[in-house]
């Protein structure tokens, strides 16, 4: 996990796994990239160049 501050929010980074192990529960608060992005009202897109143009032009 990398955890990085902006403004005055802490961000943490994980992977899937790490974000379970620290307690997110997939379908409650953790979920697929798609899937996120239609539950959403403001949608950042904060993955790497490689993930964006993966789901950019089909998710968004």
């Amino acid at each position: 996990m990398a955890q990085i501050k902006w403004a005055d929010f802490d961000i943490k980074i994980w992977n899937w796994q790490q974000a379970m192990e620290d307690g997110w529960i997939p379908g409650e608060k953790l979920f697929p990239i798609e899937e996120a992005i239609n539950c959403g009202t403001i949608i950042m897109n904060l993955l790497s160049d490689a993930a964006q143009s993966q789901t950019w032009p089909t998710h968004l």
